[in-house]
């Protein structure tokens, strides 16, 4: 039987838009620093430094996605990977922080990892966990087509 698996990856345009949005406020920190060289524009020159740096390798090819295949899911983000079976999901369904939509995650009772964490997380979040990005999808779309994957790979109690 041949693996079935989907690869669903981030807005390009979007992570361009961070990309020059942070090279911008960099520039305008490093013009300041030249006339003023208080904390506060060292910091800011520092943090936009960063999040030009990251949006440059998150523009890259398969520097992050969402992997689904029969065994679970696998989300790719800056440096690091995590692999999470579809047993050990009980569902997938939207919730709002703020102002953006995202796919949250309720994990199934035998699911032991990080248990105190992820009620704290519950608790001011709504879900025990969530998906870093949509990658493209309404948070609502994503959250049906995971669910559909879970229960035609996996299996809950």
């Amino acid at each position: 039987m041949k693996e079935e698996s989907i690869t669903l990856k981030p807005k390009k345009l979007k992570i361009l838009f961070y990309l020059v949005l942070c090279f911008m406020f960099f520039l305008f920190f490093l013009y300041a620093v030249k006339y003023e060289k208080s904390f506060i524009v060292w910091m800011g020159l520092v943090f936009f430094g960063i999040g030009t740096a990251v949006f440059i390798i998150e523009i890259f090819p398969n520097s992050s996605f969402l992997n689904l295949n029969q065994k679970g899911f696998l989300i790719k983000g800056l440096f690091c990977s995590h692999f999470c079976e579809w047993k050990h999901v009980k569902e997938f369904y939207p919730i709002k922080i703020g102002r953006n939509k995202m796919v949250g995650i309720k994990f199934s009772s035998e699911y032991e990892r990080l248990e105190v964490v992820r009620e704290i997380v519950k608790n001011i979040a709504g879900a025990e966990g969530s998906l870093p990005d949509t990658y493209g999808m309404k948070a609502e779309k994503l959250a049906e087509l995971m669910n559909k994957w879970k229960n035609k790979y996996g299996s809950s109690k």
